[in-house]
């Protein structure tokens, strides 16, 4: 009876395990781990209304909000191994993360309020329902194991550019139909109330100005104007001129291994536990 009774209690606890393991993070749970800061980075945990200091090693919880300020820069390692790189003067939230490696799902929502952020996506988790979105106030980027940028040009347009596989993008607002795939340096702007545009190729200078913001080890490739400075030339070929935002200047991301100390950059060799 006693030996039964102790099999059950083994039983039970390695249940109570394997939900521990792979049920999905809720809010205050960790999500990822910061790799690598350069300047004055900050960040409100969910509840709270102060922005403190984020460093390296530190975690990453859902319902974060973290945020850059001018010539500075975050890099994160998320538990599914994705990393997000996010450029200065920009604001991003941990808004969803839920890991399910034994269904090979994710469930991931980064809410990009302002800036530019690029996303590297792992290819593992390509179970049915898994997906990994990056929501701007007039976009949603879908990627599966791709690498894309995201850029908030104003708060009525976006930028979505794809890099490596696939990234499609759509409105934020379900009732506007319509989407675009971006591959290969391709890509569209999101305008409020708006489907995405035809997809246009970025040349290198144009993507350059993105790069540059969202890697720790180079400093933006033009001259900021203004208070904030600013993306030029981001507009399709032959295309209107979007109006004129406020952009903050931009920067880049070393890779999420091997990475060497730049200035005042702080690096460390992942992973998260």
């Amino acid at each position: 009876m006693r030996q039964k009774l102790l099999f059950g209690a083994c039983i039970a606890l390695a249940c109570l395990a394997c939900i521990a393991v792979f049920s999905f993070a809720g809010k205050g749970e960790q999500a990822g781990k910061v790799v690598a800061v350069k300047g004055a980075v900050t960040v409100v945990h969910e509840g709270e209304v102060k922005a403190v200091p984020i460093a390296v090693k530190d975690p990453v919880l859902v319902g974060d909000k973290i945020m850059t300020a001018e010539r500075s820069r975050v890099k994160l390692l998320m538990k599914d191994d994705s990393v997000l790189t996010l450029g200065q003067k920009a604001a991003m939230t941990i808004q969803e993360y839920t890991l399910r490696p034994d269904e090979k799902k994710r469930s991931s929502v980064v809410r990009l309020a302002s800036g530019n952020l690029k996303s590297v996506v792992t290819k593992f988790f390509t179970g049915a329902g898994s997906k990994f979105e990056v929501h701007t106030p007039t976009a949603v980027a879908g990627a599966r194991g791709t690498t894309n940028l995201n850029a908030v040009l104003s708060p009525g347009r976006t930028l979505t550019v794809g890099l490596d596989g696939t990234t499609r993008v759509q409105n934020i607002d379900q009732g506007v139909s319509g989407f675009q795939d971006l591959t290969g340096g391709m890509g569209s702007y999101t305008d409020d109330g708006q489907p995405p545009s035809d997809p246009f190729q970025l040349d290198s200078g144009q993507l350059g100005q993105l790069e540059d913001d969202t890697e720790l080890g180079r400093e933006p490739q033009f001259s900021p104007e203004g208070e904030g400075g600013g993306v030029p030339l981001l507009t399709p070929e032959g295309g209107p001129e979007p109006p004129a935002p406020d952009i903050p200047p931009v920067q880049q991301e070393p890779q999420p291994h091997e990475i060497a100390p730049v200035g005042n950059i702080i690096f460390i060799n992942n992973i998260v536990p």
